[in-house]
């Protein structure tokens, strides 16, 4: 369910951007990323339909997939400049509330790369290194990071 919301506000992020903010947007891989959502979400809603219990892996799974989703969106919409950057936090809170502590550990270094590989892409872009804000938010997100899988284990004993 969480994800049908979040493709209808990628879809609407989308229009918004387009009609009031710029056009010059790489536009046919943003699409294609969110299409492709649609896709995977189709085929989850069936998957959910048979009865076979969601292991722990799926949902992992299932959660690189937006990982790798939102990262495309990031990067082709002003990498890690985007505001939308934090919703890496997402994943990795929805990792460290359901799922066991090496997945949490996996969620937690897939979105450093994601979000590093974003950062390097704005550093090699402005010749003389990174602005002191996006290493700050850079810098935040770690923060939240240590602490998201610090206390990871308090979140499962409930």
């Amino acid at each position: 369910m969480l994800r049908s919301w979040a493709v209808l506000a990628q879809f609407a992020t989308l229009i918004l951007v387009h009609r009031f903010l710029s056009t010059d947007f790489a536009w046919t891989p943003m699409v294609g990323t969110v299409v492709f959502l649609v896709l995977v979400n189709l085929l989850t809603w069936w998957r959910l339909s048979l009865d076979y219990p969601v292991g722990n892996l799926e949902l992992f799974l299932q959660l690189c997939l937006d990982v790798n989703a939102l990262t495309v969106l990031l990067y082709f919409g002003g990498g890690s400049t985007n505001p939308f950057v934090s919703l890496y936090l997402l994943p990795l809170v929805l990792a460290a509330a359901t799922l066991p502590r090496r997945y949490t550990w996996g969620m937690a270094a897939l979105t450093v790369a994601c979000y590093s590989l974003l950062m390097g892409v704005v550093c090699a872009a402005a010749h003389r290194g990174c602005a002191c804000r996006t290493r700050g938010a850079y810098r935040t997100y770690g923060s939240s990071l240590r602490r998201g899988c610090r206390c990871h284990g308090g979140t499962r004993a409930r």
